[in-house]
């Protein structure tokens, strides 16, 4: 396993949780605490970090239709007229290595502006109120979280907290479409420090009783910018490992009783005469917090002549038999496997992670191309696990009489399978406090 680890990151992340440790003060009475750490790398400090958040939901609700979904529009209506009292809800999910916001603003730029000014209201979702993953598709004006179904403006005081205000301009004072808002109060910053879990939600509502509404773009909006949240924080500290498995090895549908977890080569094939897939086992770092980046690799040791489609699955946490051995490995015997199928694994037990073309002989394809699968439904595999322990498998839909074959972690020519990952570092369990 090899590692990289910033300058000081351990230094920082011990004052860090210095940091929080004091903020805990009160809970020990009259004691002062004093925390002593004994570090050879003082003077590297965590450099901030600044990024733009784009909402990952947002919809409208409105009182007329108040089970009517609104999720799919390009803009994003608040009023308080009673001919169309309407709300707006964003849900946006922070970086992982999010340690404390520093500064904050949220974003919202006008579409359609209001005749009239409008004093546009701002809230945050609380954190222990159930329903912040709402979906897009199904947020209604009465199935919203935190939202006061009696009233046109407000919402629940006891789930949500009131960040602050801003007004928008309307036409007649001398607003346009394309106007950006922008509110950085500290209580935005407050409240997103107090989030846990990465997933904050930021409702607009308005007490204006007009005859009049103001829209604001939405993420479906191609004309103007999507509502957004730009953070500036200190990161946690963060480490990037490439794995290599602790166990691989082919299983054959023509020998479906034999294992052999010792050849150089991990067959794949889908031709009737010797279907092949592939098992690899990786065993993850016991200090992860979040992974935030992810790829996997293997490299072409025996080309095929024909180019072959190689589909990449992950096995499922809750199948038995996650750490099979590497010399008992079958067809018969491989979890997740479906005995049935040339290509196939059991549709319960895996989880397809997208696919890549392998290039044959006869399309330019060399012994030791690289192929690699980075994609979004890898990262959310591997931030499933809860053992530390994963599977990768390979199998291929392509009934060709060729076959595919890539090196193992035995073969000496060509490099072993690998699983790249960056990831935020838990924070340590222990430190040393002296209390007095």
């Amino acid at each position: 396993m090899d590692s990289k680890h910033g300058c000081g990151e351990l230094g920082r992340e011990s004052l860090l949780w210095m940091r929080k440790l004091k903020k805990k003060r009160s809970r020990l009475m009259n004691y002062t605490i004093k925390i002593i750490f004994v570090l050879a790398f003082l003077g590297c400090t965590a450099s901030a970090v600044t990024v733009d958040v784009e909402t990952v939901a947002d919809a409208e609700i409105r009182h007329a239709d108040p089970d009517t979904n609104f999720g799919s529009g390009d803009q994003i209506i608040i009023s308080a007229a009673s001919s169309l009292p309407a709300k707006g809800y964003m849900q946006f999910v922070l970086p992982a290595d999010v340690d404390t916001i520093t500064n904050a603003s949220f974003t919202v730029v006008l579409s359609d502006r209001p005749y009239w000014n409008t004093l546009v209201n701002i809230y945050g979702l609380n954190e222990d109120v159930a329903g912040q993953s709402w979906a897009e598709g199904n947020l209604t004006w009465n199935n919203a979280p935190g939202n006061d179904t009696s009233s046109y403006s407000g919402f629940l005081a006891n789930s949500t907290t009131n960040m602050d205000s801003f007004t928008t301009a309307g036409s007649n004072y001398g607003g346009n479409n394309g106007d950006a808002y922008t509110n950085s109060a500290t209580s935005l910053i407050e409240f997103l420090n107090a989030d846990s879990d990465g997933i904050v939600n930021i409702l607009l509502g308005t007490s204006a009783p007009s005859t009049d509404w103001t829209r604001f773009a939405s993420k479906e909006n191609t004309t103007w910018a999507a509502p957004k949240l730009t953070v500036g924080y200190i990161p946690k500290p963060t480490a990037a490992v490439t794995l290599e498995p602790v166990a691989d090895a082919d299983v054959r549908s023509n020998a479906p009783d034999t294992a052999d977890g010792s050849r150089i080569d991990l067959l794949i094939s889908g031709a009737s005469s010797q279907a092949g897939k592939a098992y690899m086992r990786f065993v993850l770092p016991g200090n992860i917090e979040a992974i935030t980046k992810a790829s996997f690799t293997v490299v072409l040791s025996d080309r095929p002549y024909w180019n072959t489609l190689v589909d990449v699955y992950g096995l499922n946490e809750d199948v038995a038999g996650q750490s099979w051995a590497e010399g008992n490995l079958t067809w018969n015997n491989a979890p997740g496997n479906d005995t049935s199928s040339y290509s196939g694994f059991l549709v319960d037990s895996t989880m397809n992670m997208g696919s890549f073309t392998a290039m044959g002989s006869n399309y330019g394809g060399n012994n030791g191309d690289a192929y690699t699968n980075s994609t979004a439904s890898l990262l959310e595999f591997l931030n499933a696990d809860n053992d530390g322990v994963v599977n990768i498998l390979l199998g291929t839909g392509a009934a060709s009489t060729d076959w595919t074959e890539f090196a193992s972690k035995e073969n000496t020519n060509w490099n072993a399978p690998s699983l790249i990952i960056t990831y935020v570092i838990r924070p340590p369990r222990g430190t040393v406090i002296i209390v007095q």
